[in-house]
């Protein structure tokens, strides 16, 4: 039952991950050579967003529960607030910045290695602008987000989800291609060589999302 795995799946308040930058985000000391990890929300408990690392166009944020968890799916019962936090976001993106937007995660697990998340911390991305994503086979389809983490399904293992914009899930099997749904997007925007992150930060689009956000 869900009440009965729900409470360990993360890791307690005061034994967040101290390497992850997004539990990092917490304490609301970030130092000038990471003004990129400056939220742009943040719910104390709830969740996060901050912009994303290698972000292909401005506005593109990634959403985290506060809790180090490794996937929607391992999201605690005790937070659930997380996705009306989530939805919150959508809403403000939707009414600030228009539509549609291509929202996705790379869900990890640890019984499972290598995947197609790039770190361990749960976190949906939201990408302006409208990409068809597809992996090789749908494994359930969902009417929202919470409606998935309710079926209780996919904790123990990794998979790949996208978001329309109608809110309905649906769930790929993972290829455990690094950054899968990055790349399909990098192709779709002629910038194949600038799917991975960490090597393409893009960091002037970041600080566009700042400026385009309201956030100084």
């Amino acid at each position: 039952m869900l009440s009965e795995r729900r409470s360990t799946t993360a890791l307690p308040r005061d034994s967040l991950d101290d390497l992850c930058f997004l539990c990092q985000t917490h304490d609301g000391e970030i130092s000038d050579d990471h003004w990129f990890d400056r939220p742009i929300y943040s719910e104390p408990g709830v969740g996060v967003a901050v912009p994303a690392v290698g972000s292909f166009v401005p506005g593109y944020l990634l959403v985290a529960p506060w809790n180090h968890v490794r996937s929607v799916a391992n999201v605690r019962l005790e937070d659930e607030e997380f996705f009306a936090f989530f939805e919150r976001i959508w809403d403000q993106l939707h009414q600030r910045l228009g539509g549609p937007f291509t929202t996705f995660e790379h869900g990890s697990c640890s019984t499972e290695a290598p995947s197609s998340a790039c770190i361990e911390h749960a976190h949906i991305h939201i990408v302006p602008g409208s990409f068809r994503l597809a992996a090789h086979k749908q494994i359930a389809s969902y009417n929202s987000l919470s409606d998935f983490w309710r079926s209780d399904e996919l904790r123990a293992r990794s998979y790949v989800m996208s978001l329309d914009d109608r809110g309905r899930v649906s769930i790929w099997e993972d290829p455990k291609v690094s950054q899968f749904f990055r790349r399909q997007i990098a192709l779709h925007l002629d910038l194949e060589h600038e799917w991975d992150y960490a090597l393409a930060p893009r960091y002037e689009v970041m600080r566009l999302t700042y400026d385009l956000l309201g956030v100084k």
